[in-house]
């Protein structure tokens, strides 16, 4: 009988993701644009917002803007969303991401590619049958 592998998973906590967002905030330049990609970077964009003010949240990506997300995996997503002169701020980025980050709080480790990064706001029961959102 093969034994599935196990995934190895980190749990940030709203303290933990709270205190990266607040360094991140302070290296933003006064009055910037930001846009958070759905779902996880639109919630980085918001919590963002309430810790700095002065920052023009948009619900749409435009040049010139910070593009936010929570995690940069591989980088297809940041590259869905480049326009010209925008910058991407992401809390993590793995090592294996094919598109530049301007600003992170943390660069994942070549030895740390298979880590499952679980947010706080992410529902671990997502695919587990019984669950509503599976539909099962």
């Amino acid at each position: 009988m093969d034994k599935e592998p196990r995934i190895r998973i980190y749990k940030v906590t709203w303290e933990e993701l709270t205190s990266r967002l607040e360094t991140l905030a302070k290296q933003l330049p006064q009055d910037a644009t930001i846009f958070g990609i759905l779902r996880g970077g639109h919630i980085i964009a918001g919590m963002l917002s309430f810790i700095r003010p002065d920052l023009k949240l948009r619900l749409a990506p435009l040049a010139a803007t910070w593009t936010i997300d929570d995690i940069a995996d591989t980088g297809a997503t940041l590259a869905k969303h480049r326009l010209p002169n925008n910058k991407f701020l992401t809390v993590f980025r793995r090592w294996s991401c094919s598109e530049k980050v301007d600003l992170v709080s943390y660069q994942l480790p070549q030895v740390q590619e298979d880590l499952w990064i679980q947010f706080p706001y992410d529902n671990p029961d997502y695919d587990k049958p019984g669950t509503r959102q599976s539909g099962a």
